[in-house]
């Protein structure tokens, strides 16, 4: 990042190495970068050009409880609008702050995961963990990690 603006410079040598990597690529990055990043990715049409090249491309994404828990799953639900319908998603449910769930319903039996089950290749659930061990600590990362 260069201030607010992803450094597309430094961006496309990294997407370079990607393209020629035969390993598996994790890119994390920190929710303050994560629309410039989208935008980056999704304006030079990486997902596209990496997948055109065998490559598969695989968002993960973050779902918490309580208050966070429509911002959330709303982010997810731009997420699959705006990436192309080949590339996938892993959803990981963080109950730290609350449990997810809606009027009854688990995030499974939700409206935005019915449509788009399709497109989640995992759901990964992270257990609640009591806090005083050491259930706050990855909680926390986990609330604060990358939706890429």
């Amino acid at each position: 990042m260069d201030g607010d603006e992803i450094n597309s410079r430094n961006f496309d040598s990294l997407v370079e190495l990607i393209a020629t990597s035969t390993d598996d690529v994790i890119i994390d990055n920190g929710a303050s970068s994560f629309v410039p990043l989208s935008h980056y990715l999704l304006s030079n049409q990486v997902p596209a050009l990496l997948q055109e090249m065998g490559h598969e491309f695989v968002v993960h994404t973050v779902i918490t409880g309580s208050q966070a828990m429509d911002d959330t799953i709303n982010g997810f639900a731009q997420l699959i609008t705006q990436f192309t319908s080949e590339t996938t998603f892993v959803i990981w449910l963080n109950p730290y702050w609350g449990a997810i769930e809606h009027e009854g319903k688990s995030f499974e039996q939700m409206k935005v995961y019915t449509t788009n089950k399709g497109r989640v290749s995992a759901i990964v659930k992270i257990p609640d963990l009591k806090e005083e061990t050491y259930g706050r600590d990855l909680s926390r990362h986990a609330a604060r990690t990358a939706n890429i």
